[in-house]
This record gives structure tokens, C-alpha cells and sequence, in this order.
């Protein structure tokens, strides 16, 4: 049975007070738990990933063990994300290397060898990925 991770970014709001608060909801179909204890939630659906990996909770810390284990999809937002699109945040630079990936010399981003190559943005000198490619072609 397959198991979705989800990560909500969440305005909490006290029903009888009408303070609220930001932060995320993160649950799968065995947990739940949440945090809303931040200043703002980024636009950016991998910085909130990064955010939840620094969470100390250890049922977020199961999720993301499960996540990385299974090598499985996130849900962040309504978003679906694959492993290959996020497993730079949970992989070290060695770890990246030995899955044959290769960071950009110019916005360090993880990008896979092959693609490289077949995109024309190795070389022996410069490795960049095709984003960056094309922002230096507008040039």
C-alpha cells in the first residue's frame, strides 16, 4: 500500500481569539504532526522542505527517514515532487557524486550526469545545468 507524505503550509488561526499563526502540516496515513511556530512559510515549496528537515519532531523525523528510504514522491502544497527531485537535501555531497550527480559551478544546484551530457552543459572544464545554460545564452 502506497503511502503519501504531505506537507501543508498552514495559517492556524485560534477560532475564539482570532490570533494566528504560521507553519506546516506534515502527515502520511500512519502520523501527523505539525509546527506553527514561524515568522512567514516561503514561497518556494523545497525551502519549506528544508525547513521540515530541521524539525526535531520525531514523527516528521519517521516521515522523512521513510521518504528517503522508499526513495518516495512528496506532496508539498498540492505539488508532487519525485525522489530525483528532491534528494539533494537528503543526500551529502558524496553520497550525490555516487548516484552520478554533478552540482552547477554557477548556482550549485544537483543535476544527473546524463542529462548533462546529453544537454551539452558538461565540460571538462565548466558544469553547468541547463538553467543556467540558458540564462548565460540570454547574455
Amino acid at each position: 500500500m502506497s503511502n503519501q507524505i504531505t506537507i501543508q503550509p498552514t495559517k492556524f488561526v485560534n477560532v475564539r481569539s482570532g490570533d494566528s499563526s504560521l507553519g506546516v502540516r506534515v502527515y502520511d496515513n500512519y502520523g501527523q504532526s505539525y509546527t506553527n511556530t514561524w515568522e512567514s512559510i516561503p514561497d518556494d515549496d523545497l525551502e519549506i522542505l528544508k525547513l521540515v528537515l530541521e524539525l526535531e519532531d520525531k514523527v516528521v523525523c519517521a516521515m522523512m527517514d521513510f521518504l528517503q528510504e522508499d526513495q518516495k514522491t512528496i506532496d508539498i502544497g498540492g505539488e508532487y515532487y519525485s525522489w530525483d527531485e528532491i534528494k539533494y537535501l537528503f543526500l551529502d555531497d558524496e553520497e550525490m557524486i555516487n548516484d552520478d550527480m554533478l552540482k552547477c559551478d554557477h548556482c550549485e544546484k544537483w543535476i544527473d550526469v546524463e542529462d548533462a551530457i546529453s544537454q551539452g552543459t558538461h565540460h571538462s572544464s565548466e558544469k553547468w545545468c541547463p538553467e543556467c545554460v540558458k540564462g548565460k545564452q540570454n547574455d
